[in-house]
């Protein structure tokens, strides 16, 4: 019986100790598995870079059908900045990456961001960015890569639309914004415009009802489930001069992919991210970025953080420090599409990069932030989480 008991023990010490499951890819070495599906790799070939130089590179690719991929907002329920270490152990994630631009003040995203299927951000510019369409019968998930803009109107039932200019951020004299819930508890105004607290109507997620309008007040209370409409003035122009409680309205999205990919699918994806620089697509190299008005030093070497998806459906989540020269230069963004390829990436996108550049495995940060003070505060993430629907899976 003793022999018996110290045989057990000896194996659950050996299963302990361990070493993880490993795995060679071609170009990459050795990959070393941190949860079902989530195989992380390291490179530190000088080679990368042209002229060769120091390099430090952090990846992970995840199996689609063992664990989800997901945006959210750093804080989670509301607007504003973060770690990305912080948001990874609020929701317990496998891992996780920064994702998008935005303004440095408040954290409000600078492009196109959409969380569970609610568009928290919208965007202009036309950039890079990565939508997520499920697959209906419950398999993997289609990432769509182009550059994409979205533009948001309101729509009334009783006759005209207007354009909205802008989605969970500060409002102007004589624009109309939106505010989500992910913004706060209220719209956080002035008491100098108009606003109108829209309750949802229907399971479409774009009707609602007028429930108040609020002249001279600000600070209107976002419903849980619905949107509050505000018009920075006192007269604002037609049809909104009219809408009042009871009234119905639409608020309508507008995609437009660069590449003339259908609006459709963005509109039905659940996820959407954005960043500058779109870096393959349909297995070919973006060879023009003039349409993204990218700044010459933004091309440069910096620290990067890069989303792309593998021929064979893997999706990849990638960082390269920069900025310390003894360790690692960075990386221009013609040196990230080669390491794109390398990985065999057929579509790829630059994620917000320099000092933001984090990647967090198992509540850990393992790249280098570039910032003296170390990884800096974000507005949104990319969040590696167990598949719902799988044993042990969480939700949202």
């Amino acid at each position: 019986m003793l022999v018996a008991w110290i045989r057990l023990i000896s194996l659950v010490v050996a299963m302990a100790i361990a070493p993880a499951a490993q795995e060679t890819v071609p170009g990459l070495g050795v990959g070393r598995t941190v949860a079902p599906g989530v195989l992380h790799f390291t490179l530190g070939d000088p080679a990368l870079l042209a002229p060769p130089a120091p390099i430090s590179v952090q990846l992970l690719r995840l199996d689609l059908t063992q664990v989800d991929l997901t945006t959210e907002l750093a804080l989670g329920n509301r607007q504003g900045r973060a770690t990305v270490l912080s948001a990874a152990r609020r929701r317990q994630a496998i891992a996780a990456v920064n994702a998008g631009y935005f303004l440095l003040n408040n954290g409000d995203p600078v492009g196109p961001l959409r969380i569970d299927g609610e568009l928290v951000s919208d965007g202009t510019l036309g950039r890079a960015a990565a939508a997520m369409v499920p697959n209906g019968r419950g398999g993997k998930p289609v990432w769509l890569f182009d550059r994409a803009s979205v533009a948001i109107a309101a729509v009334l039932e009783r006759g005209g639309s207007i354009a909205v200019d802008g989605v969970d951020t500060t409002r102007a004299v004589g624009a109309l914004m939106l505010y989500t819930p992910r913004y706060g508890p209220h719209s956080d105004t002035a008491p100098t415009g108009i606003e109108w607290s829209l309750e949802p109507q229907g399971a479409t997620g774009t009707s609602y009802v007028v429930r108040e309008r609020r002249v001279h007040e600000g600070k209107t209370p976002i419903p849980r489930n619905g949107l509050v409409l505000s018009y920075g003035g006192l007269t604002p122009p037609a049809p909104l001069d009219g809408l009042s409680a009871g009234d119905r309205v639409t608020i309508r999205e507008t995609w437009k992919p660069g590449s003339g990919q259908a609006a459709d699918r963005w509109r039905a994806a659940t996820d959407v991210v954005s960043g500058a620089g779109l870096l393959r697509r349909n297995n070919a190299d973006v060879r023009d970025w003039e349409p993204e008005h990218l700044a010459t030093a933004f091309l440069g070497r910096n620290p990067r953080t890069m989303f792309g998806v593998d021929r064979e459906g893997y999706a990849w989540l990638v960082t390269v420090d920069g900025r310390q020269p003894d360790t690692s230069a960075g990386m221009t963004l013609v040196e990230l599409q080669r390491l794109a390829k390398r990985i065999g990436l057929t579509d790829a996108i630059n994620l917000d990069g320099g000092g933001s550049t984090t990647m967090v495995i198992a509540g850990n940060v393992v790249n280098h932030p570039s910032d003296p003070t170390g990884a800096r505060t974000v507005s949104d993430v990319l969040l590696v989480m167990p598949r719902r629907g799988a044993p042990g899976g969480a939700g949202r």
